[in-house]
Formats: C-alpha cells, sequence, structure tokens
C-alpha cells in the first residue's frame, strides 16, 4: 500500500493524535480517520477516491499508519465518572475560576 501522506506531514498528523487526550480531546478510531482525511484535503494531498467518498481515510490505511506509529494508543472514550459528575457544582466551578484569575493576575 502506498503512503498517503509525506513523513513529515504524518508525523504532524501523529504528534497531534498524540497530544489530542492531554488537551481532553481524545480522538475515536472514527474521528482519527476524518481527521486524517480532513488534514490531506488543506495539505494538498492526492487522497484516495474512496477518502473522498467517505470523507474519511480507509481502514487499511489507518491499520498501516498505527503499524508505522507504534507509539499511538486509539480507543473507545470513557465514561465520566460519578465522583467527577457529582463534583462539577457551581461552587467548584466558582472556586476554580478565582484560582485562575489569581494565577493570571500575577506578575
Amino acid at each position: 500500500m502506498r503512503r498517503v501522506f509525506a513523513a513529515e506531514k504524518e508525523s504532524q498528523l501523529c504528534e497531534y493524535i498524540k497530544r489530542s487526550p492531554q488537551i481532553m480531546f481524545g480522538l475515536t478510531l472514527k474521528e482519527a480517520r476524518k481527521l486524517a482525511y480532513e488534514c490531506g484535503v488543506p495539505f494538498g494531498v492526492n487522497v484516495p477516491i474512496s477518502w473522498k467518498s467517505n470523507k474519511c481515510a480507509g481502514q487499511d490505511w489507518f491499520i498501516a499508519f498505527m503499524k508505522r506509529n507504534p507509539e499511538l494508543s486509539i480507543g473507545q472514550a470513557e465514561l465520566t465518572s460519578l465522583a467527577r459528575c457529582t463534583s462539577f457544582k457551581m461552587t467548584n466551578v466558582s472556586q476554580f475560576y478565582e484560582n485562575l484569575s489569581d494565577v493570571l493576575s500575577r506578575d
């Protein structure tokens, strides 16, 4: 199977996918395939016809991409825990923004 992205562009895609969970935006397999397609268009990549019709990268490409980038881990999103849901209260949110304001106002 031919490579769709040049090594540099594939590396950028890989770095974004690795960084996404750190910014609370982890990707599912389907979302990662869609991202690959959406990146291919602005990069000017000659994407396969099947990508254009499905508006996402193919499964074969994605399996090869994961093999080339074994440091990636993509899976199902986990549900938010009950403790985390119940701690999302007005007092906690207000405290967060007070702390944020203090940090931002420091010299």
